[in-house]
């Protein structure tokens, strides 16, 4: 009913469990108001970067499973790729508890909704496959066989929509190769050639990189350095971000990667992953490969129309137009280890 008192921690909890890959939902119980108006201010302390709107008529959560016909108002804080948080200002859950199905039905429907939404469809999963990765052990002998760089590349606008991500892949790289990975957080016109391994750009709508911005990555990538670009959720990103660099330079060639390339086919090493077959967060397999391929200089473009960094959390949520966790998390791992050998053809 009332606003609850939270301590920073208790914040800074609630904001890592989000940031995971969690949905928070509020509910104003009774429908007073006074908790509506401390939900209002809990999402600005959580996501001062993104503001908390009323939830479109035609979002999924009226209409993924069940249709909604008498909806109820929604509010919610969205990164651009998914909801971080719905807040219910009307009193929802009295229907629930009062099993309301004959009068009150569009609630019930709603409530489905917002699961499916959070789960992607999918069954809940046990607990014996957690979300979290365990930090994994000390490399054998103590040391590392070497050492990956990866450049996150920073620009005015959505750059970071997912910040845990990558916390989370280091975690799973660790597990999967006996490489160490750095990982740093780099403004976009400050990336020098020779510097970094890969320099991943990600976003959840056109990053409008200035010219400055787009010289500094072809002249990094011409150097023999490996620029990936992934849309973040269901972006224009891709598709803005190729004709920048088309505009930029007139001799790139794209192609798509032949399913025994070895970004797709396993053959590097052990650790890499056979992905011949893509595999996309619901509907059937993708009929024709997302990832596109073009050689400037001496260095290399990797771009996929899906997106790739969602499913570095290992989570579903619905809407999000993307491989799926497992096919994701291998094809990062496998241009990594791609590019850390020389990014060879074949």
């Amino acid at each position: 009913h009332q606003a609850p008192r939270l301590k920073d921690e208790d914040l800074d909890q609630i904001r890592f469990y989000v940031e995971a890959g969690g949905l928070l939902v509020t509910h104003d119980d009774a429908g007073g108001g006074a908790f509506t108006r401390w939900a209002e201010t809990l999402a600005k302390r959580l996501f001062p970067d993104y503001p908390m709107e009323a939830l479109p008529q035609d979002s999924p959560v009226y209409s993924l499973v069940a249709s909604v016909k008498d909806k109820p108002p929604l509010r919610g804080v969205s990164n651009g790729a998914r909801l971080l948080m719905v807040h219910m200002p009307v009193d929802i859950s009295a229907a629930w508890q009062g099993r309301m199905e004959g009068t009150k039905q569009n609630l019930f429907d709603t409530g489905v909704n917002l699961f499916a939404y959070a789960t992607g469809k999918q069954d809940p999963r046990t607990r014996t496959r957690p979300f979290a990765l365990q930090p994994p052990p000390p490399p054998a002998g103590g040391q590392f066989s070497g050492t990956v760089r990866l450049a996150r590349l920073r620009y005015v606008g959505n750059w970071d929509p997912e910040p845990a991500a990558f916390g989370r892949f280091r975690r799973y790289w660790r597990w999967e190769t006996d490489a160490n990975l750095e990982v740093d957080d780099v403004p976009a016109a400050s990336l020098k050639p020779g510097t970094y391994t890969v320099a991943h750009l990600t976003g959840t709508d056109d990053p409008h990189l200035d010219a400055q911005q787009v010289d500094a990555l072809v002249k990094y990538v011409e150097a023999g350095g490996v620029l990936f670009v992934d849309p973040c959720g269901n972006s224009r990103l891709a598709k803005s971000m190729r004709a920048a660099l088309d505009a930029r330079s007139a001799k790139i060639k794209w192609f798509e990667p032949s399913p025994g390339h070895p970004l797709l086919s396993g053959s590097m090493s052990a650790a890499a992953d056979g992905l011949t077959r893509v595999k996309v967060r619901s509907g059937p397999p993708a009929a024709k490969s997302p990832l596109h391929l073009a050689r400037i200089g001496r260095g290399w473009i990797v771009l996929s129309d899906l997106d790739a960094v969602s499913g570095l959390l290992d989570t579903r949520t619905w809407g999000i137009a993307g491989y799926d966790p497992a096919y994701a998390q291998g094809l990062v791992k496998n241009v990594l280890l791609w590019a850390a050998k020389g990014a060879p053809s074949d």
